[in-house]
């Protein structure tokens, strides 16, 4: 199924093209777009993608509520590599024929909620890909034969190429009940957009039971609900 849409706002313009593949147990969405700014904004946040999660995992519910956990999704998850270049810093990055999977590097961040709006950034030299992942499958997890919270997908964002210099930030809301979403995700480039250089966004969107399939190393970064992050021994904190 293929959908065009219109984007008009007082700041920008833009063409949409989606492309609905529906799939046992993958369905994906292709998206291409263009985008015409009429002014320069502040910050632009791009491939958007929303979730719900209140407590679980650390942090427990109302005293009447025996659920042990209610969210949609459980944390955020970011491919990404660093850019390199050739010795005399100049010329394309190189990638000395290795894949993504192979050269990427992972970062997982749980969610947490806050008693006031949170904003976290991981900045990433060239992103390929983001998603809000609903990891834990099990049923008594969730003890919810109503919303069925251990049956929620993950979505995931794969760039058609790797986005360049920027940062992927995740918004966490209070929340003021499971029926409204309060976790964001999304892209920010570091240059603002210029008026008159319209910029141009292919993306898969993915939708699957569980973690995604092709991660072939742990994350290097955890965030526990009450705040501490772990980073194993070797490797390196995001930003």
């Amino acid at each position: 199924m293929t959908v065009l849409a219109l984007l008009d706002s007082p700041s920008v313009a833009g063409a949409y093209k989606f492309e609905l593949t529906p799939g046992m147990h993958e369905s994906q969405l292709q998206v291409e777009s263009v985008l015409h700014f009429r002014r320069s904004p502040d910050k632009v946040a791009l491939a958007p993608l929303t979730s719900m999660w209140i407590w679980g995992d650390g942090l427990d519910g109302p005293p009447k509520d025996a659920r042990p956990a209610v969210h949609d999704s459980d944390g955020l998850l970011v491919q990404h590599r660093k850019e390199t270049v050739t010795p005399d810093d100049s010329g394309p990055p190189s990638s000395d024929g290795a894949s993504s999977e192979e050269t990427s590097e992972w970062t997982w961040r749980a969610f947490a909620r806050q008693s006031y709006p949170s904003v976290s950034r991981i900045a990433v030299d060239q992103l390929i890909g983001f998603g809000l992942m609903q990891r834990n499958r099990s049923f008594y997890h969730y003890d919810d034969h109503n919303a069925r919270y251990d049956l929620r997908p993950s979505v995931w964002v794969t760039t058609d190429l790797p986005w360049s210099d920027g940062v992927i930030e995740l918004l966490e809301l209070p929340g003021a009940h499971e029926g409204v979403d309060n976790i964001a995700a999304y892209w920010v480039p570091d240059c603002r957009p210029t008026v008159g250089e319209p910029i141009k966004l292919n993306y898969t969107v993915s939708f699957f039971a569980g973690d995604y399939g092709r991660q072939v190393n742990g994350a290097n970064r955890v965030r526990r609900p009450a705040g501490r992050i772990d980073v194993p021994t070797g490797q390196r904190r995001a930003a």
